[in-house]
């Protein structure tokens, strides 16, 4: 936005990073980019009250999360489908992203039968094309 208003940006400095590559896009746009803490290995084995699944989590978090929703399913995330609420654009980035995940295990009815008893919708009517 900044560079299509003719403001040239050369450096930037974050206060934290997660590392998941906006650094290296930055450079390749020429972009000097300084981060003061970086959300590492090393950090979250120092600073997560679960180091273990943290490291593991960050490792690859696609993979973590199908893990998680093949063991546990993903009525924890029915909040998020409330028609009501602020959250269901980031339930259907979710649905998108980990629909194949609970249809394979058969998680997907389950979720979508605790979304019609809890709202009164299925996850098609709340999300549209997603589900």
């Amino acid at each position: 936005m900044l560079r299509g208003n003719n403001f040239p940006i050369k450096d930037l400095v974050t206060v934290v990073s997660r590392l998941q590559g906006g650094e290296e896009r930055l450079r390749e746009q020429g972009v000097n980019v300084e981060s003061k803490v970086a959300i590492d290995e090393n950090f979250l084995r120092n600073y997560s009250k679960q180091p273990e699944i943290a490291v593991v989590y960050n490792q690859n978090p696609t993979a973590w999360s199908q893990d998680y929703l093949r063991n546990n399913g993903a009525l924890l995330f029915v909040p998020d489908f409330d028609p009501a609420g602020k959250k269901l654009d980031r339930a259907k980035k979710f649905l998108s992203r980990y629909k194949s995940t609970l249809d394979e295990t058969g998680k997907l009815g389950e979720l979508d039968l605790a979304v019609k008893i809890k709202y009164g919708q299925h996850l098609n009517e709340l999300v549209g094309a997603a589900a």
